[in-house]
């Protein structure tokens, strides 16, 4: 089946050259009749010259020793029949037809013709050789972005694997941690998680989901990690999403380190603590703004510091390069961290 690109080549061909040739065969000189064939082939001659040469340029020449580097061939092979067809044409033209008659010109206005020819001739050939080259070079130029984009997607991919376990690692550490205190608890922390998990394992799968999917997740893990925390912790969760949230997409699993990490530093099992997510979406961006009380972990207690938030962003540089804003920062013993998304709709990604 021939590729709607191949087809629209052919039809800009066709319409090419029949423009070139209507105005050999309709701009009749004076004296010759638009009836008369034999003149109006002897009209032809210059054009269909030019039309061999355009096309033993693209079809072969240019192709075969051009874009493969051979360019004394190249010039030899051209110069050679492009000397042959001018001396040819000229021949012919010299020779009248039965209701034209053409004196014969000088040596000198024999070789201006003949230089002419040459000059048209040579013109096609560069005309179909730069054609055959800025096709070469879209075709390099789609082959580096099929590359690109395939190598785009491992990287997802690779991301993706590593969140996965990282998330997984801490919310079983939080309900080992439980297991020594409060076993019911506990235990509806697993059901929490197991369905979390049958979420991440066949809701996440695509690279863009909707908001609305997204902040439903987000919700499970709050309620998941309330059941463990003591009540001088305060979480607030705010979101506020069109009704029609399920237009608004998004790449998974984003926000989820952000409010993974506030629970990880922003919780003392002693002092006053506090986390406070806000989700907000529209059709034109979305906004994720996360505050936390600020408790650094100790040597001892580091694992995988700094691995979730080194996640977030490679994987707003993947998704939303020059389409978001990642704004964090510690003020006052407070952990702020606001991402903005400029792009809802994430098209190239689904």
């Amino acid at each position: 089946m021939i590729s709607k690109d191949r087809r629209l080549a052919s039809i800009l061909h066709i319409m090419f050259w029949a423009v070139f040739f209507m105005q050999y065969i309709f701009l009749v000189p004076k004296g010759e009749s638009l009836l008369d064939i034999n003149a109006m082939l002897h009209r032809l001659l210059r054009p269909i010259s030019m039309f061999i040469i355009f096309y033993i340029n693209y079809l072969w020449l240019a192709p075969n020793y051009y874009l493969n580097k051979k360019y004394r061939r190249f010039f030899i092979i051209n110069t050679t029949i492009i000397i042959l067809v001018s001396l040819a044409m000229q021949h012919i033209m010299e020779h009248p037809t039965a209701n034209v008659t053409h004196p014969s010109p000088p040596l000198q206005i024999h070789l201006v013709f003949i230089v002419r020819h040459a000059m048209e001739q040579i013109i096609f050939a560069a005309l179909a050789t730069m054609i055959r080259l800025s096709l070469k070079w879209q075709s390099i130029h789609e082959v580096a972005q099929e590359i690109e984009k395939e190598k785009t997607e491992a990287q997802l991919l690779s991301l993706r694997s590593q969140i996965r376990p990282h998330f997984l690692l801490n919310t079983l550490n939080n309900i080992y941690a439980l297991i020594a205190f409060d076993q019911p608890r506990a235990q509806r922390a697993v059901m929490s998680l197991s369905s979390m998990l049958r979420q991440m394992i066949y809701g996440n799968t695509e690279n863009a989901i909707s908001i609305k999917k997204e902040v439903e997740f987000i919700e499970n893990y709050v309620k998941l990690m309330k059941i463990r925390l003591p009540d001088n912790v305060k979480v607030d969760m705010v979101a506020e999403i069109p009704k029609r949230g399920d237009n608004i997409m998004i790449a998974p699993l984003i926000i989820i380190s952000l409010v993974e990490n506030a629970f990880k530093h922003g919780v003392s099992p002693t002092e006053p603590s506090f986390i406070s997510i806000n989700i907000n979406a529209t059709a034109e961006r979305i906004v994720c703004d996360i505050c936390n009380s600020n408790f650094p972990k100790n040597d001892k207690d580091r694992s995988g510091h700094g691995i979730g938030l080194q996640l977030v962003e490679s994987r707003l540089q993947l998704y939303y390069k020059g389409k978001h804003t990642w704004e964090k920062k510690i003020e006052n013993n407070i952990y702020k961290s606001k991402i903005i998304i400029y792009d809802t709709e994430l098209r190239n990604n689904r």
